[in-house]
């Protein structure tokens, strides 16, 4: 099952099913919930949403599939965004925007205080499958961008790589492969855009996909690895010629 985006104007969370049917999980509210990540242990969803004001400030949510109830995770006057769950159930890290800065963070799902991973700014997180490290894009002084791996329990930097191809305002983000043995990533070359997959120990990148036309926005694998979801779309562009006015 997928999760996504109603296209109704409250964007109510909804599941898409293997038959394509679409399904809200809970009452709509007045307000938008986008970004959802399923928790493994329990029927919850974790995403963000401004239902607390309906205005800009963007909170995590969790939702319980079986009953529509919605307890509020982060709050306060923020943008918070992009959330990962790690497999056990016990940590959510996600992007927060204090004073406009990106940056990542943490909050134990079982109640607790969120905490700064990082005192760079980062965004995209994701939690490796064994639970102990992060996956992000980070930079320091407003430089460019590049992907690392962080420690989740104290933000120690393990590893930084420069190769991968995450340039532009909204970057397709690098995650784990299903194993953790690898980071999987989006590249154009000739044309195409594609899934790619590097392993960490080294080596040569191995491609996953294999498309001659549309971009490739977002992608996620389920557990284990089994079923792939990706999102593609075409930018379509024309030349157009204005002529003057000519005066009488």
């Amino acid at each position: 099952e997928i999760y996504t985006l109603s296209l109704h104007d409250a964007l109510p969370i909804s599941r898409i099913g293997e038959d394509g049917n679409v399904e809200t999980l809970a009452r709509p509210e007045q307000c938008v919930e986008k970004e959802p990540v399923r928790l493994e242990q329990e029927r919850a969803v974790i995403y963000s949403s401004n239902c607390a004001t309906g205005g800009d400030d963007f909170n995590l949510w969790r939702l319980d599939l079986d009953t529509g109830k919605r307890v509020q995770v982060t709050n306060g006057s923020n943008y918070d965004q992009e959330p990962d769950v790690s497999a056990d159930g016990q940590w959510v890290v996600y992007t927060s925007w204090p004073s406009n800065s990106p940056s990542v963070w943490k909050a134990p799902l079982r109640g607790g205080t969120p905490v700064a991973v990082s005192a760079q700014q980062a965004r995209y997180p994701f939690v490796s499958p064994d639970g102990k490290q992060i996956v992000c894009q980070i930079r320091e002084f407003n430089e460019s961008w590049h992907v690392a791996i962080l420690s989740l329990e104290n933000g120690a930097v393990l590893k930084e790589f420069s190769q991968f191809p995450i340039s532009g305002f909204k970057p397709t983000p690098v995650r784990w492969s299903p194993d953790g043995s690898a980071l999987d990533y989006v590249a154009v070359q000739g044309g195409s855009s594609n899934i790619w997959r590097q392993p960490l120990n080294g080596g040569a990148p191995r491609q996953l996909t294999r498309s001659a036309e549309d971009s490739i926005i977002y992608f996620a694998w389920n557990r284990s690895g089994t079923k792939l979801a990706y999102i593609r779309g075409r930018a379509d562009s024309d030349v157009m010629l204005f002529r003057r006015a000519s005066r009488r």
